[in-house]
C-alpha cells in the first residue's frame, strides 16, 4: 500500500522500495528483482487476476512473496510465501486492517534489516489513530456529511487532492469510490501538482 511504500521508501537506507498496481510491475520487470528480492502482493478479494498472475510471476523467480488479503483461501492467501489475513469491517481495529498490517509488515523488515526501531513507537501510534479515526468520524459525520454530498453530487468533475502517504487515500476516493462505484468523473490529483495546471479550471 502506498502509506507502507512511502514509510519505507523514506526510512530505509538500503533497500530499494518500489510500489505500483501488479500488471505495471510485470511489464517493467525490473532487472534487479530476484532472490533477494521481497514483493508484497495485496488483492482485497484475492483473486484479482493481474495480482494473482504477478504473485505466481514473482514466484517463479525467486522473490520471497507476501500476500495480503480479506479472504483466507483465495490464491493470493494460499501461493504467498507468508500470508496477512485483514479485516475491511468499518469499526475493525487500525491493527487489523490493510494498512495497519501493511504498516507493521514494513517496520517489522525495516527493524529486521536494518535495525530501525520505529517499530517500537508503532503500537501506541495505532492506538492513537484509532481514537483520531473515531473522533474525525464524529467530526464529519451526520449533517456535515450530508452537506458535502448535496454539494458535490451533481458536479461535471471532481479532483481529490492529497500527497504524501495519504495520497492513496485520493487515489482510492476518485477511482474507486467516486469513479468505480458512484460512475462520477474524478480523479486524484497529488497536492504538489495542482498548481500546475488543475487549478485552471477548479471552481472558484
Amino acid at each position: 500500500t502506498e502509506p507502507s511504500r512511502y514509510a519505507a521508501a523514506a526510512q530505509s537506507r538500503k533497500l530499494r522500495v518500489y510500489g505500483m498496481p501488479a500488471a505495471e510491475l510485470m511489464a517493467m520487470d525490473p532487472a534487479c528483482l530476484g532472490e533477494r528480492s521481497i514483493v508484497i502482493v495485496s488483492s482485497l478479494n484475492g483473486v484479482m487476476p493481474e495480482a494473482v498472475q504477478a504473485l505466481r510471476w514473482a514466484n517463479e523467480k525467486g522473490a520471497f512473496t507476501i500476500g495480503t488479503t480479506a479472504f483466507p483461501g483465495t490464491p493470493i492467501d494460499q501461493e504467498s510465501g507468508v500470508s496477512l489475513i485483514y479485516q475491511e469491517a468499518r469499526n475493525a481495529h487500525p491493527y487489523t486492517q490493510m494498512y495497519g498490517i501493511t504498516l507493521l509488515l514494513t517496520f517489522t523488515i525495516l527493524d529486521v534489516l536494518e535495525g530501525n526501531k520505529l517499530i517500537e513507537r508503532l503500537p501506541g501510534q495505532m492506538e492513537n489513530l484509532d481514537q483520531l479515526c473515531a473522533k474525525a468520524g464524529e467530526c464529519y459525520g451526520g449533517e456535515k456529511l450530508d452537506e458535502f454530498i448535496a454539494r458535490f453530487a451533481h458536479k461535471n468533475m471532481i479532483y481529490v487532492v492529497g500527497s504524501g502517504p495519504n495520497y492513496a487515500n485520493a487515489y482510492y476516493l476518485a477511482t474507486c469510490y467516486l469513479l468505480e462505484i458512484q460512475w462520477m468523473d474524478a480523479s486524484p490529483i497529488n497536492s504538489a501538482e495542482f498548481f500546475h495546471g488543475c487549478l485552471e479550471i477548479a471552481d472558484r
